[in-house]
């Protein structure tokens, strides 16, 4: 289905993922081409990469202003992140195009980039380890604090750990506890 945006933004991750740019480049091309504006400026948000304090004063900015920003941002980019001049932007779109392809659920309307998972993937990229705890608990427990459940770690290279609770078949799996406090502060 060649007008299918998505149909190409799948292609594009498949091939940043096999570190094939040139082509990753022209299939993103090609899915911006068949999106909508809106669509397009719902998933090209740079926020999603930006610490919060700065996402803040970007978004009260002009367009000029917004334009020298996203050039900046990529430009200045962390060289551990890529290794070329347009690879920061790339693996942005594959990591928005994983999120929104894995965890969305349109009945649901969950978009897969706005979830929990989604925004650690895509700020953080995929995780070095994924553990996973299922707690059963025994037949005669009773109360709050006895329900089973599965929780997900997904553990960085950095030191970084993000655990994640709820339902694994959907797009409803929540950061554990606290965390969504302490990753604003990261």
């Amino acid at each position: 289905a060649p007008q299918d945006a998505w149909g190409w933004m799948a292609l594009g991750l498949a091939h940043a993922r096999q570190r094939r740019m040139t082509d990753a480049k022209a299939a993103f091309d090609q899915a911006v081409d068949r999106m909508s504006p809106a669509e397009w400026q719902r998933l090209d948000r740079l926020e999603r990469v930006m610490a919060p304090r700065e996402a803040k004063a970007l978004a009260k900015a002009d367009a000029a202003t917004r334009g020298d920003a996203e050039r900046n941002l990529w430009f200045l980019a962390d060289p551990l992140w890529s290794s070329d001049d347009e690879q920061p932007r790339l693996e942005f779109l594959a990591r928005v195009a994983y999120a929104e392809l894995r965890w969305s659920e349109p009945e649901e309307r969950l978009v897969g980039a706005d979830t929990d998972r989604g925004r650690i993937y895509v700020r953080y990229g995929p995780p070095s380890t994924i553990a996973r705890l299922d707690f059963r608990p025994p037949d005669n427990a009773a109360g709050r604090f006895a329900a089973a459940g599965i929780t997900i770690f997904w553990v960085y290279d950095s030191g970084l750990v993000f655990a994640f609770t709820g339902n694994t078949r959907y797009a409803r799996q929540r950061l554990a506890f606290d965390d969504a406090a302490v990753i604003a502060s990261i």
